[in-house]
């Protein structure tokens, strides 16, 4: 068998016959010093139910701590607010004034009313009347 730089050389020769293109073996990497054919296991970090009771009960303080803190910035902002003195605007008043012009303006076609087909048919008795009257 070969060793890791024995094979890397000889891989090195067989490119450079290929392709005609050198390589310095500066270039490669240097061989793994781990065997790939067996690799090790990662331990596993067995962790015992109380730990983990005792760290859910910590993220369960610092979540309610952290809600807390949101109320208490909300609160805050709610206070810091300008509230409008003067004039009030009474939305049902301006919502009727809206529809009164929407009602009014003349922006709405005959074709919201009339279908297509009917169009075509009155264009064609218009137009077949033009005929019967000359």
């Amino acid at each position: 068998e070969a060793d890791d730089e024995e094979v890397i050389l000889n891989f090195l020769e067989d490119f450079k016959k290929e392709t005609g293109i050198s390589v310095p073996r500066s270039i490669v990497p240097p061989a793994p010093n781990v065997d790939l054919y067996k690799p090790k296991k990662r331990k596993r970090n067995v962790k015992t139910s109380e730990e983990e009771t005792q760290k859910r009960e910590v993220k369960k303080e610092e979540v309610k701590k952290e809600e807390v803190i949101v109320a208490e910035a909300g609160k805050k902002k709610n206070d810091k607010k300008r509230k409008a003195v003067g004039i009030r605007i009474d939305e049902e008043r301006s919502k009727k004034i809206h529809d009164k012009k929407a009602k009014t303006s003349d922006s709405g076609t005959e074709s919201d009313e009339v279908t297509l087909a009917q169009k075509l048919k009155q264009k064609t008795l218009e137009a077949y009347a033009k005929e019967m009257h000359q």
